[in-house]
C-alpha cells in the first residue's frame, strides 16, 4: 500500500530555501506511519516548533496495516504454503534426501495420505530434488482427497495465491474448507480473509467474522485470526467499531509474537485507543515489533529517536533503524534518510545520497519526497539544477494536494521557472495552499490582486 502523508499549515510557516529570488517551502519534517481509525486515515498529533525552515512532525496513529486483512506483507505470511512436514520430514537444511525421498516416495505410491503430503512438500521446496510445482500439486491433491488436512490447506494456498498453478479462488475456497472442516486453524483464517475480502464469494463480513472467531480460539496458530479481529472491530466492518474489543484481539496476538499486532498495541498506547493512554508501553510494543521486523515499526522508532521524542535524540540509531524500513521500500523511512543526508544528522553530509533516497520515495508517490526532491533540483544540490524537473515534481506533490508543494508551483509559474510564465496559474496554486493556511501563499495572493489594479490618474 503507498504511504501517504498529511501536513497541516498554520501561523509560522514561512521559511524556507531561498533559490535565485524564489522561496521554496521545505517540509523537511519527520514522518510517521501511526495512524488510526478507517483504513488509509492519518491524523496528526504533534508538530515540530517551526525551524529554520517549516518542519511538520507527521506523527499519525496507526492501527491497520494497511487492510482488512492481510494486506501487509507480514499479515499475509501465513497465506504462502508454508505447512511444515509430517513426522520425520527432513529439514531444510539437510543435504542429503536421497533414502528419505525414496522412503516416503515408497509410503505414498502405497496411499499413505502423509507420506504424500511429504511428497508435496518436497517437491514444492525442493527439499533434495528440483523444484517441481506440478509434481508437489499431484501429490497434494493425492493427500487432500484422503482428508489430509495440512494438505488441504496447501492446496487452498496454492489456487489463492497463484502458486503454481493458476490462480483459482473456486477450487482455493473448496480446499480451505475442507480443511477447516478438518480443523486447521490456517484454513479458517483464511477463510475469513476471503469472505472479507470477496474473493470468489460474495463479500460477507459475517462469515469472515465467524471463520475468524472459530481460528482465534484454537490453541495455536490462531495469532493472525486475533489480528484480523483486531481489524475488524478497530474499522466497524460488518460490527459496530469497538475500539476496545479491538484492542482485546490486537493484545492477544502481540503476546504471541505477532509483529503487527504488537505495532497495533503500541499505537493504541499512544493514542489512548481502546485502554488508557501509556507511552511506555507504546513504546515498549513498537520495540518488540521493530525488533521482529516490522516494517512500518523500524521506521517510526527511527523517527522517534531522530525527533527525540519518547527517547534520546540519537541521530545514529536513527539511521540505523530508517536504513532498515528504507532498503523494504517503506517511503516515509526514505524521505527521513534523505533529509538525514541532506541535513549532515548522525552522517557525512551527501547531497547525492539524499537525492537518491528522495528520489526513491518520490517515484513511489511520496509527496513530501517530491516536494523534497524539486527542491533539491531548483537549488542544484546532488543534482545539476533543472527547473524543469523541479517544476515535475512539484506539480506531482501538488496535484496530491501537498500544500508546499502548491506553494512552489505558484511560485514557478509566477516566475517562469521550469515552466510557462503565468500569471492566473500562479494564482490557482497559491489558492489551494492559502486554503490549507499556507500564509506565505497568502501573501503572494495579495502581492499580485494589488499589482493587478490599475492606477487612478491623479492618485499615488
Amino acid at each position: 500500500m503507498r504511504e501517504k502523508s498529511v501536513s497541516r499549515f498554520g501561523g509560522n510557516l514561512v521559511i524556507g530555501t531561498i533559490i535565485l529570488g524564489m522561496l521554496w517551502l521545505n517540509t523537511a519534517g519527520i514522518y510517521y506511519c501511526f495512524k488510526y481509525d478507517e483504513v488509509g486515515d492519518r491524523v496528526a498529533v504533534w508538530w515540530v516548533p517551526p525551524y529554520t525552515w517549516y518542519k511538520s512532525l507527521e506523527f499519525s496513529y496507526r492501527l491497520l496495516a494497511g487492510g482488512l486483512p492481510y494486506s501487509g506483507g507480514e499479515a499475509r505470511s501465513d497465506r504462502v504454503v508454508a505447512e511444515g512436514g509430517g513426522s520425520g520430514m527432513p529439514p531444510a537444511s539437510a543435504t542429503d534426501h536421497s533414502g528419505s525421498i525414496d522412503h516416503y516416495r515408497e509410503l505414498a505410491e502405497q496411499g499413505d495420505p502423509t507420506a504424500q503430503y511429504n511428497m508435496g512438500i518436497i517437491y514444492s521446496q525442493g527439499h533434495g530434488v528440483p523444484m517441481d510445482h506440478d509434481e508437489a500439486l499431484k501429490w497434494y491433491l493425492r493427500a487432500a482427497e484422503q482428508g489430509h488436512a495440512k494438505a488441504q490447506f496447501n492446496l487452498g494456498a496454492i489456487y489463492e495465491m497463484g502458486l503454481g498453478a493458476p490462480q483459482d479462488y473456486d477450487k482455493a475456497l473448496k480446499w480451505y474448507l475442507e480443511a477447516a472442516r478438518h480443523g486447521s486453524v490456517r484454513a479458517q483464517t483464511n477463510l475469513g480473509s476471503m469472505y472479507s475480502e470477496g474473493l470468489g464469494v460474495t463479500q460477507d463480513f459475517g462469515e469472515a467474522l465467524k471463520w475468524f472467531l472459530k481460528a482465534a480460539q484454537a490453541e495455536r496458530e490462531s495469532a493472525p485470526a486475533q489480528n484480523n479481529l483486531g481489524k475488524i472491530y478497530a474499522t466497524g466492518r460488518g460490527v459496530p467499531r469497538d475500539y476496545a474489543r479491538a484492542f482485546e484481539w490486537y493484545l492477544k496476538a502481540a503476546e504471541q509474537g505477532y509483529p503487527e499486532a504488537q505495532y497495533s498495541v503500541a499505537v493504541m498506547y499512544f493514542a489512548g485507543k481502546g485502554t488508557q493512554q501509556d507511552q511506555s508501553e507504546g513504546m515498549k510494543w513498537l520495540r518488540k515489533a521493530a525488533e521482529q521486523g516490522f516494517t512500518e515499526a523500524e521506521g517510526d522508532l527511527g523517527a522517534l529517536y531522530d525527533e527525540g521524542r519518547l527517547l534520546p535524540q540519537d541521530h545514529k540509531e536513527a539511521i540505523k533503524w530508517y536504513i532498515k524500513a528504507a532498503s523494504k521500500g517503506y517511503t516515509n523511512a526514505q524521505c527521513n534518510l534523505g533529509r538525514m543526508f541532506e541535513q549532515g544528522l548522525g552522517i557525512s553530509k551527501d547531497n547525492a545520497e539524499a537525492v537518491k533516497w528522495y528520489k526513491k520515495a518520490a517515484e513511489r508517490g511520496h509527496a513530501g519526497a517530491q516536494n523534497l526532491l524539486g527542491s533539491m533540483y531548483a537549488s542544484g544540490r546532488g543534482v545539476p539544477q533543472d527547473y524543469r524537473e523541479a517544476a515535475k515534481w512539484a506539480n506531482m506533490a501538488a496535484e496530491q494536494g501537498y500544500a508546499p508543494a502548491q506553494y512552489n508551483l505558484g511560485v514557478m509559474c509566477e516566475m517562469g521557472l521550469g515552466v510557462a510564465k503565468r500569471k492566473q496559474e500562479a494564482l490557482r496554486w497559491y489558492r489551494k495552499a492559502a486554503e490549507q493556511g499556507v500564509e506565505a501563499a497568502k501573501l503572494k495572493i495579495r502581492e499580485l490582486g494589488m499589482a493587478a489594479v490599475p492606477k487612478v490618474p491623479g492618485r499615488p
